[in-house]
């Protein structure tokens, strides 16, 4: 953190993974996690990783009763969208450099769920009440529409979103994000002392 001359607080992202190296676009890598998924008592959680020593970097367990893989990988595609979109506010105000012409957020998943959901068919659900093909609620609802908000809270300040799916081994860092912190949690609830 540096002072800029009005002695406001500016952060940088010279270390966020941009495209090209070029600060229009921003490449992040999600994923969830899930231990016990589809039993009682599974605990989920989620990483965030921009580039690897990157101070955004971030991971949380997942709190509630709703754990699941799936919404452990769209509750991480919502973190890393509201913490872009947080960078774009204090880009405007001042307060962050390196993202001034930001126009591309790039969101990189092991998640077919995720991006499929995302390019094909959120933009159904949204014609037809978010019901699927037996017309039924769609599972996991509440988060599609939430990143679908952050989606379109993006566009109205000319970002656009894309959604790449990837082969795990191709997102290692945001996959270990969401084991630590599986692990920190585990360790806090034993009483012992985390590795990380």
């Amino acid at each position: 953190m540096e002072l800029a001359g009005s002695c406001r607080p500016v952060l940088t992202l010279s270390t966020a993974s941009t495209a090209a190296n070029d600060h229009d676009s921003i490449i992040v890598a999600i994923d969830g996690a899930c231990r016990g998924n589809g039993y009682a008592g599974a605990r989920s959680s989620y990483g965030v990783y921009f580039s690897e020593y990157s101070s955004h970097n971030f991971s949380s367990v997942i709190e509630g009763s709703a754990q699941s893989s799936q919404r452990a990988e769209l509750t991480a595609c919502m973190a890393a969208l509201n913490r872009i979109h947080f960078f774009s506010l204090a880009v405007e105000a001042g307060f962050l450099e390196g993202l001034d012409n930001l126009s591309q957020v790039i969101v990189k998943a092991d998640s077919e769920y995720v991006v499929r959901g995302m390019t094909e068919w959120v933009p159904k659900w949204r014609l037809n009440g978010f019901k699927n093909a037996k017309g039924r609620p769609v599972v996991n609802a509440d988060l599609f529409r939430e990143i679908d908000g952050q989606v379109q809270k993006l566009a109205t300040r000319g970002v656009s979103c894309s959604f790449w799916h990837v082969p795990r081994g191709n997102n290692r860092q945001a996959d270990q994000l969401a084991n630590q912190a599986l692990d920190e949690a585990a360790s806090l609830e034993s009483g012992a002392t985390s590795p990380y």
